[in-house]
């Protein structure tokens, strides 16, 4: 977890999951194994990022990432699907 990033309540970060610089998750928001979380990326609540994927810098959340999937964007598409 890296500086400015706010996990609020019941969020779930597995292992070997990063978040960049200023991450917001407002809660409720799981991420996977080895998820990686671009710098300034805000998840809407209940979302899941699943394990292995790439969310872009200053993306929003706005549905779930599926597993190794590459997202970006406002809102957050894929752009690389496995």
């Amino acid at each position: 977890i890296n500086a400015n990033c706010s996990v609020d309540h019941d969020c779930i970060l597995e292992r070997g999951s990063q978040l960049g610089p200023g991450v917001t998750f407002p809660g409720d928001v799981r991420v996977g194994e080895l998820a990686f979380v671009g710098a300034g990326v805000v998840s809407l609540p209940g979302k899941t990022i699943g394990a292995m994927s790439v969310v872009g810098a200053g993306s929003v959340v706005t549905k779930d990432v599926q597993p190794a999937n590459t997202v970006a964007g406002n809102p957050a598409r894929v752009l690389v699907k496995t």
